[in-house]
C-alpha cells in the first residue's frame, strides 16, 4: 500500500495546536534525573502519552530510573525503533530563569521550560508523527518500538543492563535517535557516529603538611604527578590510551 505524506502533514497541521499542548503537558511535570524529583509521575505520563497512540506501554525496572516500552505492530515485519528520555537537567540557577522552569510559557515564538529542547520535544514529535499516521491511515507501514529512558541525563548508567537484560525488546531494522536537525527548505541532517563521555577520577598522595623546595629531588610534588598521569589519558592521535 503506498500511503500519501501529504495527507499526514495535513493532518498535523490541522491538529497543531493539540500537538503543541501535549508537548507543554510534558515539560509540566518535572522529572530531574539527578535528584530524582517527579521521576514517578513522569513514567506515568509517558505510559498514558503512549497509550493514548495506540501503544501498549511497560515500566520496565533497573537499579535506577525505570525504561518505558512500547510497541505498535504496523502492517509488515519490519520494525522501527524510537530511542528517547525522560528525564531533564537540573533547573538552578532560578534566577536565570525569565519563566518557571515548568511553566511551558508561549511568547516570541518559541516554547520555555526545562526538557522543551531536551529531550521531551523528541518524544513529542515521535508521539504526534506515529498518532498522525495512524489517524490518517488507521496503522502503521512498519512495527514501532519506543524505548524511554529516564537516566539519560546523568550518563545513563543502567541503560546497559536493560540492554542486557532485555535483547529482545531492542531489536530493530533501524532506530531514530533523539537529536538531527533540520533547517526548514534544507536536507535532514544525518549522523555518522557521536562521542560520548568518560569519567575519571585521578587521585595523587603527598606529605602531609609543607614541605621545602630542597626536598623536591626526593618528595615528589602530587600536582607534578597529576600533570603527569592526565598526559597519558590520550594521545597526539586522539585516542583514548586508558
Amino acid at each position: 500500500m503506498k500511503f500519501d505524506m501529504e495527507k499526514v502533514y495535513a493532518y498535523i497541521d490541522a491538529h497543531s495546536e493539540e500537538y503543541i499542548e501535549l508537548l507543554r503537558v510534558l515539560v509540566r511535570q518535572p522529572s530531574i534525573a539527578a535528584s530524582g524529583e517527579g521521576i514517578a509521575d513522569m513514567v506515568k505520563l509517558v505510559k498514558k502519552s503512549l497509550e493514548n497512540v495506540g501503544a501498549l506501554p511497560q515500566e520496565i525496572k533497573t537499579p535506577g530510573n525505570p525504561v518505558v516500552y512500547a510497541e505498535i505492530k504496523g502492517e509488515n515485519d519490519r520494525t522501527f525503533g524510537f530511542y528517547d528520555h525522560y528525564d531533564v537537567q537540573p533547573v538552578d540557577p532560578l534566577g536565570e530563569w525569565v519563566d518557571p522552569p515548568y511553566s511551558a510559557a508561549i511568547h516570541d515564538g518559541a516554547i520555555w521550560g526545562r526538557g522543551v529542547a531536551d529531550n521531551k520535544n523528541g518524544l513529542a514529535s515521535k508521539l504526534c508523527a506515529v498518532d498522525a499516521f495512524r489517524k490518517v491511515y488507521g496503522k502503521l507501514p512498519v512495527n514501532v518500538k519506543f524505548i524511554v529512558e529516564g537516566e539519560e541525563e546523568i550518563g545513563s548508567p543502567n541503560l546497559p543492563i536493560f540492554a542486557q537484560e532485555h535483547p529482545a525488546l531492542l531489536t530493530c531494522d533501524g532506530y531514530n535517535w533523539e537529536g538531527g536537525m533540520k533547517e526548514e527548505g534544507a536536507p535532514a541532517q544525518v549522523h555518522f557516529g557521536s562521542k560520548g563521555l568518560l569519567y575519571v577520577e585521578l587521585c595523587a598522595k603527598g606529605p602531609k603538611v609543607d614541605t621545602h623546595s630542597c626536598y623536591a629531588p626526593i618528595v615528589t610534588n602530587p600536582a607534578w604527578r597529576l600533570v603527569w598521569a592526565l598526559s597519558t589519558l590520550k594521545d597526539k592521535d586522539d585516542r583514548i590510551t586508558i
